[in-house]
C-alpha cells in the first residue's frame, strides 16, 4: 500500500527547527521531491511560519490512490500514524522541533490524520511558498 522511508535522500538543515512528515497517497509523481525540497528550503505553514526541517519521514504510496474501502482507508491511516510515532520515539533528539505535514492524499485521510496527529502538527499547504513576497520554493 505505501512504503515507509525513514532516511530519504534529504539534505537536512542542521539548524532547522522543524521535522517533516511527508505523506504521498495520490497520483502526484513530483510530490515527494517537491516536499523534500520545501522542507529543506523552508516554506510557510498554515500558521504563517516559515521553518526549515532538520529531518524527514516519507510515507510514499507511489502514484496509486488509496482504495475506496473502509478497511483499506483505516489501514493506510493506521500505517501513517504508527510509522510517525515509531519514527519519533526512535529519535528523541527531535522532540523539541515543530512537526510539519506535507500531504497529498484524499480529504478523508487528511481529516483522520489531523485528528490523530493533534494540535502540534502544522500543515504546509501546496503549492509551497516562501515568506518573501509569496515566492514559490519549488519549481513545478
Amino acid at each position: 500500500m505505501a512504503k515507509v522511508i525513514e532516511e530519504p535522500e534529504f539534505e537536512a538543515d542542521r539548524e532547522g527547527r522543524a521535522i517533516a512528515l511527508i505523506v504521498h497517497l495520490s497520483d502526484n509523481p513530483q510530490m515527494v521531491a517537491e516536499a523534500l525540497l520545501a522542507a529543506r528550503q523552508g516554506c510557510i505553514d498554515t500558521r504563517g511560519n516559515e521553518e526549515k526541517c532538520r529531518a524527514a519521514l516519507v510515507i510514499d504510496g507511489g502514484s496509486a490512490n488509496i482504495p475506496e474501502t473502509r478497511h483499506d482507508f483505516e489501514l493506510a491511516v493506521r500505517l501513517i500514524y504508527t510509522a510517525w510515532r515509531t519514527w519519533n520515539a526512535a529519535r528523541p533528539q527531535f522532540a523539541g522541533l515543530q512537526p510539519r505535514l506535507f500531504l497529498a492524499a484524499p480529504a478523508s485521510a487528511a481529516l483522520a490524520l489531523g485528528w490523530l496527529l493533534g494540535h502540534k502538527m502544522r500543515a504546509v499547504p501546496h503549492p509551497y511558498q516562501k515568506f518573501e513576497v509569496g515566492e514559490p520554493c519549488t519549481s513545478s
